[in-house]
């Protein structure tokens, strides 16, 4: 939601992109402590998850803007709609990484 919001404002500034980009990068630090803390439940915030959370959120937000070049540029669809669409993939993509790889469930 925090995302969504952020690229509804800066696209009145920015190309699709390049708001994409400057949206993710705002709403990263809210992510990281709400993924961490309601998503994923964690007690304390390691630095291995905090680096493993930022090469997510570059890899995730670097399929985001190429998904979104593609539906604005090429294929010329309307920047709200597409991203509407490639943030639901993308949110998904996001959750299978953090539950697995920067969250992983505690070893009994």
């Amino acid at each position: 939601g925090i995302y969504m919001g952020l690229f509804a404002l800066i696209t009145r500034l920015l190309p699709p992109v390049e708001a994409s980009v400057l949206a993710y990068a705002l709403s990263a630090l809210v992510n990281f402590v709400m993924q961490a803390r309601f998503t994923f439940r964690q007690q304390a915030l390691s630095g291995s998850s905090a680096v493993r959370f930022v090469l997510m959120h570059l890899f995730c937000m670097g399929v985001n803007s190429s998904l979104l070049w593609l539906a604005t540029g090429p294929l010329g669809q309307p920047a709200m709609l597409s991203q509407t669409v490639i943030v639901i993939f993308v949110a998904g993509l996001s959750y299978l990484i953090s539950r697995f790889w920067v969250y992983p469930p505690a070893r009994a």
